[in-house]
């Protein structure tokens, strides 16, 4: 499996087509949060794009980023001085029990074999009355399903073996529900090809 170049989003920004998709869902994203009272927690936050995102339109008291490749984080570090990044594997938080008042798997939870381990591990760090956030591929969607086959066929071959674990809206709920969490709100973005969710722990 080749590790995504960190510089991956920026360069697609730069792209008229490619720039509206990744926008529209950092917009969407950051509607549905709003404003964050705490701190924020960006799990698998890759080159920091969309971690800066959030950080200027949600307002956390203190944000994070973390992700699992080095060069990710040197990266975001670079381009992105005044947002903390650490490398750290998602399944072993490096924090305390209830540090973070908001965390978000933005497209992350479909990288791993394991999403309900992560999942434990953010409920863990997340304070009493948080909110967890979770962008997600629609499987359900047929036109995520033509526009993912056409994209790891031609542009985005690097993408071929990054889904490893498939979801639709009932095993995103389910898998939320199973590691403790209520679900507060669910839609549905990007044409249908996206499910995001806002959680709170139970």
């Amino acid at each position: 499996m080749h590790e995504m170049p960190p510089n991956y989003y920026d360069d697609a920004l730069r792209i008229p087509i490619y720039r509206y998709y990744h926008i529209n869902r950092f917009r969407k994203v950051s509607r549905f949060i709003n404003n964050v009272n705490g701190s924020l927690l960006d799990i698998g936050c890759d080159g920091g794009s969309f971690t800066a995102y959030l950080n200027k339109c949600c307002k956390p008291s203190y944000v994070v980023g973390l992700d699992i490749s080095r060069k990710a984080v040197d990266y975001a570090k670079k381009m992105h001085p005044q947002i903390d990044f650490v490398v750290a594997d998602g399944h072993l938080l490096p924090f305390r029990a209830g540090a973070f008042k908001t965390i978000t798997f933005l497209e992350v939870l479909e990288h791993t074999k394991r999403p309900e381990l992560m999942l434990n591990e953010a409920k863990r760090v997340l304070d009493r009355g948080g909110t967890i956030i979770c962008l997600v591929p629609n499987e359900d969607s047929l036109l995520f399903r033509m526009v993912w086959f056409l994209w790891t066929k031609l542009r985005g071959k690097i993408w071929g073996d990054k889904h490893v674990t498939k979801f639709n809206e009932q095993i995103l709920v389910k898998k939320l529900k199973d590691t403790g969490f209520r679900v507060v709100s669910l839609t549905k973005i990007n044409l249908g090809m996206l499910i995001l969710a806002k959680a709170t722990s139970v």
